[in-house]
């Protein structure tokens, strides 16, 4: 027995002998994964300044002037603001200006020295770490959400910018009035009411945007083929000829009789600013360049979708019967009704974050809720047709704001709609066409 405890004894210790060996190998491995682990958490939080600081910079080279994007002064501020917010010192940052008037963009890079705490006794006192990050200034080049009703350029541009006008749809003849309807998620009344309701499920395209061409689809979403609509063959979508008065009435008496208190008028929706220096970018209201160009609206948070989800309540039935379309004439000028709705004597607005219908949080369900579904985006196509099988290609978007009708008209062949065209830089998640400063819908794009 007394052979058996003293082995015991020198058994115990032996393991306090191994223990006191260990614990440096063991101490050193849990600095090193504290080290570790601190050095990756300060990798991630540079590449998420940088993304912020990329996407601020983008937003501003092209203010004052959308033809002009080399003011690097304005972009400039705005990286450093960004850069001040996210505890960054500029001294570690460089930013750089590529792309010109055509593809502007801007290129951050973060780097900084990290100090090691555990590891230094295995000679490792720092190292640099980095972020890096671009984002361009692009068009809006297609999507889901978007109201099937075409409206030519001329359209828009003799509309002007926060004006109230009239379109007018005639469902003898698209050529006789200043919209018509197109096909996006399929055809026949009882779609194109839903798609007029909620907006389109399907993504579709327009010319200058990757992938958009009748030579790349059919194909693979977005890699080869940037839509996803079945009546449409990339910027090509066919017309929907019928009778289309009452579905119109329908979606639209839904959008207005489903608007939240908040967001029932242009005034509410975008507010006039009374100077461009009061400039956030921490997910408050972006501020808009207005001038003779007619006010550029920045919306809230830096990145956020813009998808809506698809319908999940089953159309109301046609409640009229369809009629082929026979165009006659060239499209009437558009005139404006009034003045400037809320353009105030500085020319420039904010979208409202409660009013932007594309804000994560905000999107409008497919039931009678209200929210924000007044503000709309609508394809704008070349030219007109002639009939069903001439297809409408779409050329760009255009921002809108829905007011209703003009003395309640939209019954029998023709509806009359009232609303206010936006010229606007949106924060989306869509598709990216190239920049073009004549554009009505422009966002900025983390590229890198």
């Amino acid at each position: 027995m007394r052979l058996l405890s003293l082995f015991r004894r020198r058994e115990r210790g032996q393991f306090l002998m191994i223990g006191a060996l260990l614990l440096p190998v063991l101490l050193g491995m849990a600095g090193m994964a504290v080290d570790v682990g601190k050095y990756a958490d300060e990798r991630r939080n540079l590449q998420n300044a940088a993304d912020a600081i990329a996407l601020a910079a983008s937003q501003q080279m092209c203010t004052p002037n959308p033809n002009d994007c080399s003011n690097t002064t304005a972009a400039t501020t705005a990286a450093n603001a960004i850069a001040t917010k996210n505890g960054i010192n500029t001294s570690d940052m460089t930013v750089t200006y590529l792309g010109g008037n055509t593809a502007p963009k801007a290129r951050v890079s973060i780097t900084r020295n990290h100090k090691f705490q555990f590891i230094r006794i295995l000679g490792i006192n720092n190292k640099n770490v980095s972020g890096k990050a671009a984002a361009a200034k692009v068009s809006f080049g297609g999507g889901s959400g978007v109201v099937p009703w075409a409206v030519t350029q001329s359209t828009v541009d003799q509309a002007g910018v926060g004006n109230l006008v009239t379109m007018k749809y005639d469902a003898t003849g698209a050529n006789n009035g200043n919209f018509g309807a197109i096909r996006i998620d399929g055809s026949g009344a009882a779609t194109y009411r839903s798609d007029v309701k909620y907006g389109a499920n399907s993504f579709i395209c327009a010319v200058g945007t990757p992938n958009c061409s009748t030579g790349a689809c059919p194909g693979t979403y977005p890699s080869g083929c940037a839509e996803t609509a079945p009546s449409c063959d990339g910027p090509e979508c066919s017309p929907e000829t019928g009778n289309m008065v009452g579905p119109t009435k329908d979606g639209v008496d839904f959008r207005m009789n489903n608007t939240s208190t908040d967001c029932d008028t242009f005034a509410e929706a975008f507010t006039p600013v009374s100077a461009a220096a009061s400039f956030e970018f921490d997910g408050a209201p972006l501020l808009a360049y207005g001038g003779s160009f007619g006010g550029r609206l920045f919306s809230p948070a830096l990145k956020q979708p813009t998808d809506t989800p698809a319908p999940t309540n089953t159309p109301v039935p046609p409640t009229s019967t369809p009629a082929p379309a026979t165009p006659t004439s060239t499209p009437p000028s558009v005139t404006p009704t009034s003045t400037p709705s809320g353009s105030g004597g500085s020319g420039m607005y904010r979208l409202n974050p409660a009013c932007n219908p594309w804000l994560e949080g905000n999107q409008c369900p497919q039931t009678a809720t209200p929210c924000s579904r007044r503000v709309i985006i609508i394809p704008i196509i070349d030219q007109f047709g002639n009939g069903a099988s001439d297809p409408l290609t779409i050329q760009s978007f255009a921002l809108m704001y829905l007011e209703g009708y003009d003395n309640g008209k939209c019954q029998g062949n023709s509806c009359e709609i009232k609303g206010e065209f936006v010229k606007a830089d949106i924060n989306a998640r869509a598709l990216a066409g190239t920049y073009d400063p004549e554009a009505s819908i422009t966002f900025t794009k983390l590229v890198e």
